[in-house]
């Protein structure tokens, strides 16, 4: 059976994070995914979140903790690189948490830096170029991003300088080819990432709503990779991103 088949329809898996976990006696209406430990540690350093000592996630590769942001009804995790890991983080810490919303923001290759140039970009949909998605939906080349116009209106209002477009999400970080990039590129994608379609397919399938962004830190294009900020970016642009995201989910309160 391929992978594309790999969906069933009302059959529930064998194992559920409610099997895995008890539901937690905080809970929080919104959920942010940071992929920074830079925030996290900073946040901590200002007294901005608290620790939720006794609920975290834990294997052999250590714990993730979950973050009260103080004075807020919301949570704050770091998540993990690449699609399994972070839609396992929102099975479980959605669970956990009883959280109705997930916010996620982190960085993207753009394909053309002259037109993301320090621009958000709201994904309004994403190839699903990984494995998790098939599992939880029937077979698409595209997951549509249902709240990417909220968002993209949101950021307006707020005079954040973005754009809304398809994004390409693939699991294959050192396989993405010149042929493939020029090929989303025609469909409309404006980036490459790793998570997006999968998170989404995640949250549809929980009944969840999902709200993501990101913005450009290195650029593909043809023949050639430039770094640019990937994994250099100062502290407080991070910071400016996740100060975003908190001003996101406060608007979300209000809906």
């Amino acid at each position: 059976m391929s992978i594309e088949h790999s969906f069933i329809k009302g059959e529930k898996g064998m194992i559920e994070p409610s099997q895995a976990f008890e539901k937690a006696p905080i809970h929080f209406h919104t959920i942010i995914l940071t992929f920074s430990h830079k925030i996290i540690a900073a946040l901590l350093r200002e007294k901005k979140i608290t620790k939720i000592k006794d609920y975290y996630l834990g294997s052999v590769n250590g714990r993730i903790h979950a973050y009260q942001i103080n004075g807020t009804p919301f949570g704050l995790v770091m998540t993990l690189v690449g699609a399994a890991m972070t839609s396992g983080i929102i099975e479980e810490m959605s669970w956990l948490f009883s959280a109705s919303n997930i916010i996620l923001f982190g960085s993207a290759g753009v394909f053309d830096k002259s037109i993301t140039q320090g621009k958000i970009i709201v994904p309004s949909e994403a190839y699903r170029d990984e494995g998790v998605s098939y599992h939880y939906m029937e077979p698409t080349d595209y997951i549509s991003i249902p709240n990417s116009d909220y968002i993209y209106k949101t950021f307006m209002k707020m005079n954040v300088d973005c754009l809304l477009g398809k994004t390409w999400t693939t699991d294959a970080f050192y396989r993405e080819t010149e042929t493939e990039m020029k090929q989303h590129q025609k469909e409309g994608c404006l980036c490459v990432e790793m998570e997006i379609s999968a998170a989404q397919a995640v949250c549809n399938y929980r009944k969840l709503n999902f709200y993501p962004f990101v913005y450009g830190a290195d650029v593909v294009s043809t023949n050639s990779w430039d770094k640019r900020i990937l994994g250099n970016l100062k502290l407080d642009k991070r910071l400016a991103y996740y100060y975003l995201a908190l001003e996101l989910a406060k608007e979300i309160e209000k809906r």
